[in-house]
């Protein structure tokens, strides 16, 4: 560089952590976002080499990936990459700025100050988001708890979102950016509404594709995990309070009463609809009953789509509803039934009010318990549930 005709070269190397574990409160931040950015890109990553060079199937990657060993590193363990910067100086006094860990990609140009590096910080946190991912940096987060690479797992789940615990008061939410901004607005709107114990939203970044919500970690035992060892004194203090909470819910006023829709009136979601699709919103409940029927106009039965839509009523109240209300997503103390936690909030939104009631026994009318639970807190709909399980079907 200096036969090139640059003076004054000065190359400063900084420790890029990934994770929270230095002391420094500074570099602790910047490690969370790293270690978000690291698992964001790991699919990439990983997807040609493993399933190109070492055999595995799509499917047997995707569970690896999705396994928990990579956001639970023991505190001894501090993986890192260094970010090298060099500051070139010509005869014409232009900066370049260039990140060699990234192959040389010229990222700045401006004259220079002798405030150069006084924002270098802030400059790497900002850039943080665009950083190449480091396989290498992968490879030393397998051990720990993943499966050896000779042996790829064989029961097949995918995982469209991941939940991190950065530390003991915050926890990470991946997923797609439009479920990250509805389950963050509907937070803030339940929180700020009610008594239900839901995490605060501490920050929220939106992106094009994807998003991230880090949220505040709430103590307590899965409700399904700890119902067979609590006793029944808990187990009523249980269902008390989650009655009192939902009815709290249902009571909130929605503002020009009578449309379907996430609670900024935007779109909702629900995997019971669409595929999975984003849908709505509607302004009416006559508007979303058509809606349902639109998969069983397909069957080539003539006249039941008529038939159900028969069935349907338009003239149910429109109530603030969870959406997704099961013991997966219920956080309680199991010695005394307190409830710490109701979690998962983005298919939160207005809906028809018997939706609650179908849809917390939706997937888990097996398990009987759930739905004497269920029953003794929320007010019954059967009828509109059994119509809502054919609906299904199609």
């Amino acid at each position: 560089m200096t036969e090139a005709g640059f003076e004054n070269i000065v190359v400063h190397e900084f420790k890029l952590p990934v994770g929270d574990w230095p002391a420094d409160p500074g570099l602790r931040h910047v490690g969370r976002y790293q270690l978000v950015a690291m698992l964001e890109g790991i699919h990439g990553l990983t997807i040609a080499l493993w399933t190109r060079f070492l055999g595995w199937e799509k499917e047997e990657v995707e569970v690896f990936l999705a396994r928990p060993a990579l956001s639970s590193l023991p505190k001894f363990h501090h993986p890192h990459s260094t970010v090298t910067v060099t500051a070139l100086f010509s005869s014409k006094h232009t900066v370049y700025l260039t990140i060699l860990a990234l192959s040389g990609n010229e990222l700045q140009r401006q004259q220079p100050s002798c405030c150069q590096f006084r924002h270098l910080a802030d400059f790497l946190e900002t850039f943080l988001i665009v950083l190449k991912r480091f396989f290498i940096l992968f490879t030393r987060l397998i051990p720990f708890g993943a499966v050896p690479l000779q042996s790829p797992p064989r029961a097949l789940h995918s995982h469209h979102e991941r939940l991190i615990q950065l530390d003991q008061e915050t926890v990470l939410k991946c997923g797609d950016s439009h479920g990250i901004q509805r389950e963050s607005d509907a937070m803030k709107f339940v929180k700020y509404h009610t008594n239900i114990p839901v995490p605060s939203v501490l920050e929220t970044r939106i992106g094009k594709c994807d998003g991230l919500l880090i949220m505040e970690f709430l103590p307590g035992k899965r409700l399904d995990r700890a119902w067979p060892l609590m006793s029944p004194e808990a187990k009523e203090a249980t269902r008390i309070q989650l009655k009192m909470f939902f009815d709290e819910l249902r009571a909130l006023p929605q503002t020009n009463a009578g449309w379907i829709g996430s609670c900024t009136q935007g779109t909702v979601y629900d995997h019971r609809l669409n595929n999975g699709i984003p849908c709505g919103p509607f302004d009416s409940e006559y508007d979303f009953n058509n809606f349902l029927i639109e998969p069983v106009s397909k069957c080539p039965t003539l006249g039941i789509a008529e038939r159900y839509r028969q069935c349907l009523s338009n003239n149910h109240a429109i109530t603030f509803t969870h959406a997704d209300l099961c013991y997966k997503n219920i956080l309680v103390d199991q010695d005394t039934g307190h409830i710490s936690g109701i979690l998962d909030w983005e298919m939160a939104g207005w809906w028809p009010e018997y939706w609650e009631y179908s849809k917390a026994l939706f997937g888990f009318r097996h398990a009987r318990w759930w739905v004497d639970l269920v029953r003794g807190v929320l007010k019954p709909y059967e009828t509109e549930w059994e119509l809502d399980s054919e609906l299904q079907n199609f």
